[in-house]
């Protein structure tokens, strides 16, 4: 069986800080090693530019592809801002010697002008949905995410939050994290944050996260590849 790996490369949940790229990013670029993952990155344009050297360094071995340029909300930007965080975050790619033809909106979140931009842009598929298929949409390829159950999305943060349940979860077609999960203390938003949103991001964080990760991976018999691979093999 073969499925997709995506891991996005962000700010430390809803900050301006980016320590779980020293601290986190590292070790999960070894643990694909040691398990034979490869995976697509959906990496901010803000963050690459700050970081070349690192993400130069993992598109040795996986998969670069844009996550925006800052981490908005693409549902609350018109059509100008939407071209502008898609636009200048392929533009620090390219300036860096980086191809990339996936695209993955913040939050999931998408609004009727993207896939015309991204296909203007010369992307070839996105990830920003929810669902359980792969599809055409608009000349854009869609790798929609899917859920292990209803509601519940495969993705560390809902595997953590309901386990040791979510250890008879099944594999679906693609998987995503994002490497803050890892960190031992996760620095919360400058904002407002509700409550209940807190105490949920602190389940099984750290080396929890780590255990309960490894497992799920030891677990099943995947291949694990990242967005283009699937595509070209498929």
């Amino acid at each position: 069986m073969k499925s997709i790996m995506t891991v996005d490369i962000e700010y430390d949940w809803e900050t301006k800080e980016s320590r779980n790229l020293k601290e986190v990013v590292p070790k999960l670029l070894d643990f694909f090693d040691k398990y034979k993952i490869r995976a697509t990155f959906f990496v901010l344009g803000s963050l690459a530019e700050k970081n070349e050297k690192m993400i130069k360094e993992i598109s040795t071995k996986h998969e670069i592809a844009s996550h925006s340029y800052d981490h908005v909300n693409f549902s609350k930007l018109n059509e100008n801002e939407t071209a502008v965080q898609v636009l200048k975050s392929k533009k620090v790619f390219d300036s860096i010697g980086i191809k990339v033809r996936g695209f993955r909106a913040p939050y999931f979140k998408t609004n009727n002008y993207l896939y015309t931009i991204l296909k203007a842009a010369g992307f070839e598929y996105d990830s920003s949905e929810f669902g359980k298929r792969i599809y055409n949409k608009e000349g854009i390829l869609e790798f929609q995410v899917p859920s292990f159950v209803p509601f519940v999305r495969c993705g560390l943060s809902y595997f953590r939050l309901l386990y040791p349940f979510s250890k008879f979860f099944k594999p679906k077609h693609m998987f995503f994290l994002h490497p803050y999960e890892f960190m031992d203390e996760i620095p919360h938003s400058t904002t407002t944050m509700p409550f209940l949103t807190k105490q949920l991001l602190e389940i099984n964080k750290g080396a929890n996260a780590w255990k309960i990760f490894e497992y799920f991976i030891n677990k099943q018999k995947i291949k694990w590849v990242g967005c283009w691979d699937y595509l070209k093999n498929e």
